[in-house]
């Protein structure tokens, strides 16, 4: 039987992998159904942007909604960390994973060695996002590997059976109100009529 997340470290539960790709769902969904191929739109445009507001929307979150997420590296080389345990993510092919996806930044070297130890460093963790033709996410696969390639845990997320929204980054925030004074209010004067008051005209 092959080895799950926690089985390597505790921090990599499903349910907290289940929200990070809940998110990973909803933003790339939510922006592939904006995307206007007529206006201009790109294939590299459209994955920019769902790179972008991903990390947007996982930064938020980081320390807030989830207690147990934090973040190491700026969006763009994001890094975030579950538990202790640096993830980064992107879009492609689970069974084919390209070698620069797996190239391990300073900040995530660091952290690899906090949560695993000296002997662990070469085990690094990224979730692949994959689509189908329409662009749509089809699954979220968490990979464990040496940064050659060899895969030493591959779990594909159940998907969150979640209907309402937690999070909705791709909206402007709403502002509290400001009470206005009442405005002043005064009988209306029509002109060529003289004022009931003091008979001057208006």
């Amino acid at each position: 039987m092959s080895k799950t997340p926690w089985d390597f470290h505790g921090d990599l539960s499903a349910d907290r992998l289940q929200l990070v790709a809940k998110v990973l769902t909803d933003v790339r969904n939510e922006t592939v159904l904006q995307h206007d191929l007529a206006a201009g739109d790109t294939s590299w445009s459209l994955g920019c942007r769902v790179y972008a507001r991903t990390a947007e929307l996982l930064t938020r979150a980081a320390g807030t909604l989830f207690p147990w997420m934090r973040v190491i590296n700026p969006p763009l080389e994001f890094i975030f960390c579950i538990g202790d345990v640096p993830v980064r993510f992107f879009h492609g092919d689970a069974d084919h994973l390209a070698t620069h996806h797996l190239r391990v930044a300073a900040m995530e070297h660091q952290q690899l060695e906090f949560a695993f130890g000296d002997g662990r460093t070469d085990l690094v963790w990224r979730i692949v996002v994959e689509s189908d033709a329409a662009g749509l996410t089809d699954k979220t696969v968490l990979v464990g590997s040496s940064h050659l390639g060899a895969v030493t845990c591959a779990y594909e997320i159940p998907p969150l059976r979640d209907t309402v929204a937690f999070l909705d980054p791709l909206k402007t925030p709403t502002l509290p109100g400001v009470e206005l004074p009442v405005p002043p209010v005064s009988r209306r004067r029509i002109a060529g009529l003289k004022d009931e008051d003091d008979g001057a005209e208006v």
